[in-house]
């Protein structure tokens, strides 16, 4: 991790990467899982709702008790560098560890830290933090301080190293002589490095026949789509094409049938079915001291769950969801939650305030509009064209008004744009953003930002272009009525050529003052992130990882900015920007990317539109 730290270039990272692979193959290949995962730091899969959730106090104490530096002064030193990995580095280093117990230092193996790292994730309840605590510093205290520098920062999620997913499956495609396509392509269909390591072992030299296939409970990655403001256009090679509402609310995928199929985890556990019945095995071994699996049968129940588009596991959040039994078939359906009330859509805004964890009373009614079908009763359904995933949907699910609908659309020929106007036009009475625009012939592609899905906004219709999805990377301290508090933020699109953050635009307006107390106590000073592409620096860099929506008047040149830059004589901004809300459930990795922004120019500049020119 340190060769990678020091590391700049994306080819030489992938290089290390794979050459780090290949070793590990050679000569330990059922290790290899555990260090993919910890290259993203996650212990387990994303779906699987098991994180470490070590604290900052926790991260303090430690740091605390492995060298002579007192709360103060460790959070004096976390505000310069931002990081708390180099503050125990250096002062372990130095041998400032008078309140430190020391232990013979020795290599810290890979499962050693994997092992603490799954640890932590059952710990749980009133004590949970000291039992977490105690836990780590009977590891830390053996770690050299270069160890412990990432171990700490392992611990927190981030290793600062400007590894993104996107390389380390690249270099474990190159380690096992792959093609990344196919790699990347598994992954998204099942994000669980433990079973795509071991499925590349069994099936190596022929990675065709791996069997990544789709289980209700495992969510994949969706399908997304680009941003048009010339329907015509953007439709003119398209078999067939289905208008459908684009609904202003949260991007869900729900699972019905959760546990009855091979290899579905609920609750740490291994379903496997037989044709006597199921078992339930324990997820990993070492939960007894002999370090046994225990093994017992017993009765399965089929259970509803709901993922996020990042693949989080938000049954919680949509629990009045979960409970109602859509079908008697095990499926998986693509669709969007919304705030709705006596028949009405409601705004983003309304159901933003739903909580995601311990739900009490349910106070913000929601509507599901359900718009594709990938799985149905043991059936994979991705090769299959939209026409038909959309007729199985439709015929084998019935609608309840005001819980669980379909999609509101229309089918249309290729010329039929009046046609398409009209639906629109409906679609932004009905509270809705705009039209999405499919080529019925086209399959679902998990991860895929398609150009035969197309997002028609209506901000098309205001004239003030498509709005963006931004990365906040940094922010200016406020000042008058803002002191206190950030009076304006720098953000930046993601380049996901080179895996950068690339800065178009600081922005000011469009925040009242509640949501700047929200942003102030949410947003996680830090050092300047390695990914951050920056030509002028805030006064503060943030944790990357937060993504706002923004609504901007055009987009201009600029030699201020570093977007598009490598692709353009200058690089671009947005004028005027105004944020518009804080999009919780996307990542940097769903954020409006470099090359999006300069299609958006692109077409300003060949509609002679003022807007976004």
């Amino acid at each position: 991790m340190q060769l990678i730290e020091e590391t700049s270039s994306r080819i030489e990272i992938q290089a290390i990467l794979s050459g780090y692979y290949r070793r590990i193959l050679a000569t330990n290949g059922p290790l290899l899982h555990e260090v993919v995962s910890m290259c993203v730091a996650a212990p387990y899969p994303p779906y699987s709702a098991l994180e470490m959730n070590v604290g900052d106090s926790t991260v303090l104490g430690i740091i605390r008790e492995s060298t002579s530096l007192d709360l103060r002064q460790i959070r004096a030193e976390f505000q310069k560098r931002g990081d708390y990995g180099s503050i125990i580095l250096d002062h372990k280093k130095t041998g400032n560890l008078n309140s430190f117990i020391r232990v013979k230092e020795r290599a810290l193996g890979v499962s050693d830290v994997f092992g603490l790292m799954r640890g932590l994730c059952r710990m749980t309840g009133k004590n949970s933090s000291a039992e977490k605590k105690r836990a780590i510093l009977a590891v830390i205290r053996g770690c050299t301080p270069i160890e412990s520098k990432f171990l700490i920062r392992l611990l927190e999620t981030k290793l600062k190293v400007g590894l993104a997913l996107q390389t380390v499956l690249v270099g474990l495609a190159t380690a096992f002589s792959a093609d990344p396509g196919l790699i990347k392509e598994a992954y998204s269909k099942r994000q669980d490095f433990e079973y795509l390591v071991n499925q590349m072992i069994k099936n190596r030299g022929d990675f065709e026949s791996m069997e990544i296939g789709v289980v209700p409970g495992i969510p994949l990655r969706p399908m997304m789509a680009k941003a048009t403001t010339d329907a015509e256009r953007a439709t003119s090679t398209f078999e067939g094409i289905l208008g459908e509402f684009k609904y202003d609310g949260e991007r869900v995928q729900i699972h019905g049938g959760c546990g009855s199929q091979n290899g579905s985890y609920e609750n740490g556990n291994q379903i496997s079915n037989y044709e006597n019945g199921s078992q339930i095995s324990n997820y990993e071994n070492g939960n007894y001291e002999n370090g046994n699996h225990y093994n017992h049968n017993c009765e399965v129940h089929p259970l509803t769950k709901i993922f996020s588009r990042n693949n989080e596991d938000i049954s919680e959040k949509y629990r009045d969801v979960a409970g109602v039994k859509l079908s008697d078939c095990d499926f998986i359906l693509d669709g969007e939650v919304v705030a709705y009330s006596n028949g009405r859509i409601q705004p983003f805004q309304v159901l933003s305030t739903r909580k995601r964890k311990n739900v009490g009373e349910i106070a913000v009614g929601v509507c599901v509009f359900a718009f594709d079908l990938i799985y149905y009763d043991g059936q994979e359904l991705l090769d299959l064209p939209l026409k038909e995933r959309r007729e199985i949907l439709r015929a084998n699910f019935t609608e309840i008004p005001g819980v669980f609908q379909f999609a509101e659309g229309a089918l249309f020929e290729k010329e039929a744009t009046d046609k398409m106007m009209v639906l629109f036009g409906k679609s932004v009475e009905s509270g809705c953003e705009g039209l999405m625009l499919k080529d019925t012939d086209t399959p679902y592609r998990p991860s895929h930002r398609s150009n035969r899905w197309i997002k028609l906004k209506k901000d098309y219709l205001d004239g003030l272009g498509d709005s963006v999805d931004l990365v906040v990377m940094g922010a200016y301290y406020g000042r008058g009525r803002r002191a206190g508090l950030y009076g304006g933020f720098l953000l930046g699109v993601y380049n996901d050529e080179n895996e950068t953050v690339e800065a178009c635009c600081k922005i000011g307006t469009g925040f009242d003052d509640e949501i700047l107390r929200q942003i102030k106590n949410e947003l996680k000073t830090g050092g300047r992130s390695k990914r951050f592409v920056v030509k002028e620096d805030p006064d503060v860099f943030v944790e990357e990882g937060t993504v706002w929506e923004v609504k901007a008047a055009s987009i201009s040149e600029s030699p201020v900015y570093a977007a598009g830059a490598t692709l353009l004589e200058r690089g671009l901004s947005l004028r005027f920007p105004r944020f518009v809300r804080i999009r919780s459930e996307k990542g940097v990795t769903d954020a409006t990317t470099t090359q999006q922004l300069i299609r958006m120019k692109q077409d300003a500049n060949e509609s002679g539109s003022d807007e976004w020119n």
